[in-house]
């Protein structure tokens, strides 16, 4: 660590890395030298992105060495991020006594993560004995404390309402679950085009288009881009437009090994999921301008 730092350049180190949209190693190592530097000097927010920053470094020792200071202080985040390592096994083997505690920890203070995942530890037991009844109403007061705060929907929306859907649909009652899981869609369709870290909100887009082609008989109506998903696990072409009406033609082919793979634009895509990664409409990712791409029936073969 650098003798000389003060707290005033090492607040600005942080400030300037967090309004970077990219980052090098060099600006990572800075950062953490600050964050260091900063949680000496017993800086508890520091301590806790420090945790985070070792997190996503996968030196997962010491992220929990750093979320277990901070969320000694109280530290939500923190104890959300002993949830994770705990819940996953970074350290080892899954320990779901430590991973519910921590959760539980940050859920009772209102962390909407930590909601969700108390929320899926008893619907499949976990730890807790096997409650549906309590994991729905922990999910509903989510639901409450997102309300109607922009950021919170931005954010958290989508894996809240995608799972009330859920149960609603195992409930029976199919509109209501309709109604969630298309908002949920409208939600993250906006934050995939706006962020570049996108892995788990396709996942999430994939099980919300399963949902929609299983229960809402109007999705054959429903002209979103992100349909494809569904859609190109029917080997066949299909075409989209962008708002300019120029067309573009896809191709999901299933290999010898039961995959599916997809042609597009002269490239191909191992998967339907790298397709939605990877694939440009002109200068832009698919993802980003998903809200301006319709399917185009008037072009399909069926």
């Amino acid at each position: 660590m650098v003798k000389t730092m003060n707290k005033e350049q090492a607040t600005k180190i942080w400030d300037n890395y967090y309004n970077k949209r990219t980052h090098s190693k060099k600006d990572d190592e800075d950062l953490i030298e600050a964050l260091l530097f900063l949680s000496d000097d017993g800086d508890i927010e520091a301590t806790a992105y420090l945790g985070g920053m070792y997190y996503e470094m996968k030196k997962f020792d010491l992220a929990e060495k750093y979320y277990l200071i901070a969320s000694e202080e109280g530290n939500v985040g923190a104890m959300n991020g002993l949830g994770y390592i705990y819940y996953y096994g970074r350290l080892g083997t899954p320990d779901y006594e430590k991973a519910f505690k921590y959760y539980k920890m940050s859920a009772d203070l209102g962390h909407i993560n930590s909601m969700i995942k108390v929320s899926d530890m008893y619907k499949n037991g976990y730890y807790v004995e096997k409650d549906l009844d309590k994991s729905y109403d922990i999910l509903m007061n989510a639901f409450t404390e997102i309300g109607e705060d922009g950021n919170m929907i931005f954010w958290h929306y989508p894996e809240v309402a995608s799972r009330i859907a859920t149960i609603k649909f195992n409930k029976g009652e199919i509109e209501e679950g309709i109604h969630y899981m298309r908002q949920a869609r409208d939600v993250l369709v906006d934050r995939m085009a706006r962020t570049d870290s996108f892995w788990g909100d396709l996942t999430i887009m994939s099980t919300i288009e399963s949902s929609l082609f299983k229960y809402d008989k109007d999705i054959n109506y429903d002209a979103c881009i992100y349909n494809l998903l569904e859609l190109m696990k029917t080997p066949d072409k299909y075409y989209f437009c962008h708002y300019d009406e120029e067309h573009y033609t896809v191709e999901s082919i299933k290999e010898e090994d039961g995959t599916i793979s997809v042609k597009y634009n002269e490239k191909w895509f191992k998967s339907i999921k790298d397709f939605f990664l990877y694939a440009m409409v002109g200068e832009e990712k698919l993802t980003a301008i998903a809200e301006e791409l319709r399917l185009d029936e008037s072009l399909d073969s069926h």
